[in-house]
């Protein structure tokens, strides 16, 4: 719990003993507000000193999801650096999110510009972050969203645990359980999902997962629900590039990606990559569209070949930087070039999810 506002201790003045150290509000009037307490609100007059609301570390990356997508270019959540608005196949949704089922569909901007995820019915999951974090002892942990329609929430641990809430106004659907140690999925990692009930709609405003027994991630003012805290757009952009990074999408115009020279007569050709993150492991390298390489000789004379296969291509992880590995035909021992997305907004995506 983050350290409250600082009171000072009111005591009798005949024996000089403290008689109200940081007294509940509820203690006076049954009425008082959670985290408000009694003590000097002025010198020598006692009062109700505010608090401020606990807030947990959030063990969600990307979890905010208000703003309709950072497929706008303007930096709103959530990171979507597929830049769909729409998902209905299984995998990798906005970052960090697989959608579990086909027939299950995320929508990125929904009326009220959040997240929304449909059920079409008989589903048990939607979707799921794979949350890096060993279990080395047994856990309690709270899993809570802000949402309106229906939701399910829970994690898979031999059988699907859950909780279901309906609601047609702003709410918050909160779970609590333990995380044995004898919980092993794949990859070793822990995996709460987040779906609608079956046959329903929901949307979703924010998520959180958090150690312990208490959900931390709004408070209710009068009727509104309140964010305890809003994240920072940067900083959750940077935690989903260490998993992803998409490479020059943008639509109509080519976007400089990086640079190139061909080692040896055959063609074999190294890719240099600078990147804003360091990846968290060697990624899965994939194509959409094709790439344009512009070599230029020592004579200045220049080629141009499109790149449209990753096909016999590896990868090697710099500090800041990839070096990507290909024969390419066409390519002669010493040539030197940039490569970029063609007119036809090819790109590339580095997948290192787990």
């Amino acid at each position: 719990m983050p350290e409250q506002a600082k009171i000072m201790t009111l005591h009798d003045h005949d024996t000089g003993k403290p008689i109200a150290p940081r007294t509940v509000v509820e203690a006076l009037s049954g009425e008082g507000k959670k985290w408000n307490y009694v003590g000097f609100a002025e010198d020598n007059v006692v009062g109700v000193v505010e608090g401020t609301w606990p807030c947990n570390r959030n063990l969600l990356d990307n979890w905010y999801f208000v703003g309709g997508g950072s497929q706008q270019d303007g930096g709103q959540f959530p990171i979507n650096q597929r830049a769909k608005t729409k998902y209905s196949d299984t995998g990798y949704t906005i970052d960090r999110w697989i959608n579990t089922v086909d027939s299950s569909s995320v929508s990125v901007n929904s009326q009220d510009g959040v997240l929304e995820i449909t059920n079409p019915g008989n589903i048990s999951f939607g979707i799921l972050q794979v949350v890096d974090m060993k279990i080395l002892e047994p856990m309690t942990v709270t899993l809570s969203v802000l949402y309106k329609g229906s939701v399910s929430i829970g994690y898979w641990s031999s059988g699907y645990n859950r909780t279901n809430k309906t609601s047609n106004e702003w709410d918050i659907a909160a779970f609590t359980y333990e995380i044995p140690t004898s919980y092993e999925p794949v990859y070793r990692v822990y995996c709460p999902h987040i779906s609608a009930q079956e046959g329903m709609s929901v949307q979703i405003a924010a998520a959180k997962l958090e150690l312990g027994s208490q959900q931390t991630l709004a408070h209710k003012e009068g009727d509104t629900w309140v964010l305890n805290e809003i994240p920072d757009y940067g900083t959750e952009l940077a935690k989903c590039q260490r998993y992803q990074q998409v490479l020059s999408k943008w639509e109509g115009y080519p976007q400089p990606i990086g640079t190139f020279i061909t080692l040896n007569a055959e063609g074999l050709t190294r890719f240099h990559i600078p990147l804003p993150v360091p990846l968290r492991c060697p990624p899965a390298i994939i194509l959409i569209g094709s790439l344009r390489l512009e070599a230029v000789f020592p004579d200045e004379n220049f080629i141009t070949l499109s790149l449209d296969n990753t096909d016999g291509m590896s990868a090697e992880l710099g500090v800041n930087s990839i070096s990507l590995l290909k024969q390419i035909p066409g390519l002669k021992a010493g040539m030197v070039g940039r490569f970029d997305g063609s007119l036809n907004a090819g790109y590339i995506i580095l997948d290192s999810n787990i």
